[in-house]
């Protein structure tokens, strides 16, 4: 749910709302909308639906504020990282004993159910199933235990296989390089951030200890004596780096292209997908450019009668600009 949403209607009325609006659109004279609504409305319906939608609602709400956390273009990867740990924790306890969290979301998944009158069960299955894992044939008359099997337990094995393979121990050995970052530089030693480096020996333009340290001490040194307007990440502090500091660049570089280190060509992609539409399919590039520049840096104050004036002088045109409101 957006975050807006979660704070307005709790999960089961949310899902109350959606099995209305699908019986409403089913009556719609349209006869490709009705198909489609009743289509969804058998589908949310499904005793497997619901058990799945409970099982993510209960689960992806621990990493709610890690999502967040980590979209942020202001992010700490260290403290992003000791809210991994905790997670992987949880998760790891619930995994030991399914039992006392799948019995709660099995009851809640029963009262959904029985807003049109339906009662959880087990979907009609074949002797060997060549689709789905195979079933103890006794768990196929336990409607609970057949869900924590073949719904709950695998996508929770499956959350704390993707945290872990994300955030490996590879990463681990890399984080301090984030206090080549100015507003992080106080974070981490020369010595863990030289040791990190190191991990990129091969593409540095000089893989000497000396060397390295001795860039790192300057770079330092550097933003000690700045107060204001100091770089908050990877890319905006590469700008500064110049030629004085061609490691610091590289290591830089490096570290904005990890995959959880930065947002920012995330946030590019669905610019461009709300600029780059059906309507706009024969813009310049020139023209996209300009667009995403308007979007991306919104925050900017522009002057309106500035480029109206820049815009007439660009080129004569056949109506003149005049003020229209006289």
């Amino acid at each position: 749910m957006c975050k807006n949403l979660d704070s307005i209607i709790t999960f089961h009325e949310l899902y109350k709302f959606i099995l209305i609006s699908l019986d409403e659109l089913e009556k719609d004279t349209n006869r490709e909308t009705s198909f489609k609504a009743s289509s969804f409305n058998l589908s949310v319906k499904q005793s497997e639906f619901v058990v799945a939608l409970e099982t993510v609602a209960n689960l992806f709400v621990y990493t709610r504020s890690l999502s967040i956390q980590l979209q942020s273009s202001k992010q700490d990867l260290s403290s992003a990282m000791e809210n991994v740990k905790n997670i992987l924790n949880v998760f790891e306890d619930i995994r030991k004993n399914p039992d006392t969290t799948f019995i709660t979301l099995f009851e809640s998944a029963a009262q959904k159910l029985q807003i049109f009158d339906e009662e959880l069960k087990v979907p009609r299955l074949s002797g060997h199933q060549t689709k789905r894992n195979n079933i103890n044939a006794n768990v196929n008359q336990n409607p609970m235990e057949w869900f924590k099997i073949t719904i709950f337990i695998p996508f929770l094995d499956h959350m704390i296989q993707e945290l872990k393979s994300r955030f490996s121990d590879k990463f681990v050995k890399v984080i301090p390089l984030e206090g080549l970052i100015p507003i992080h530089k106080d974070s981490y030693s020369t010595e863990a951030i030289l040791n990190a480096a190191m991990f990129y020996d091969q593409d540095l333009l000089s893989s000497s200890d000396l060397v390295l340290k001795a860039e790192i001490n300057l770079w330092k040194t550097k933003w000690n004596k700045i107060e204001t307007n100091i770089p908050h990440t990877a890319v905006t502090s590469l700008p500064y780096c110049e030629e004085y500091f061609p490691n610091i660049k590289i290591l830089l570089q490096l570290f904005a292209t990890l995959p959880v280190s930065t947002a920012t060509a995330e946030r590019s992609f669905s610019t461009l997908r709300r600029l780059k539409n059906y309507m706009r399919s024969t813009m310049t590039e020139s023209r996209l450019n300009g667009l995403a520049l308007l979007n991306i840096h919104k925050d900017k104050d522009i002057d309106i009668d500035k480029v109206v004036d820049q815009f007439s002088r660009k080129k004569r045109r056949r109506m003149q600009m005049e003020d229209w409101s006289i």
